[in-house]
């Protein structure tokens, strides 16, 4: 079991690694649409930080910019 969850802890930082690689900004979600994760480039750009972030619904970021009908329905339609 310790082993499942060293693998683990090891694959999200390699991946976290490789998404702060990316210049620009950029979010990661799980399923329900809750970030997960965020590049450096993305907290640098819109000014937050991780623990503003990560857990939240994408609709509910920032000011909710990106509670836009299209833009949800896009993420429902999937």
């Amino acid at each position: 079991m310790a082993d499942s969850k060293t693998s683990e802890h090891e694959a999200r930082q390699y991946a976290e690694s490789i998404i702060n690689t990316v210049r620009d900004p950029l979010i990661v979600l799980n399923h329900d649409l809750k970030v997960v994760t965020a590049s450096r480039s993305y907290y640098g750009a819109f000014k937050v930080s991780p623990e503003q972030t990560e857990g939240q619904l994408i609709y509910d970021l920032g000011n909710e910019q990106w509670d836009i009908p299209d833009f949800r329905g896009t993420f429902v339609a999937v």
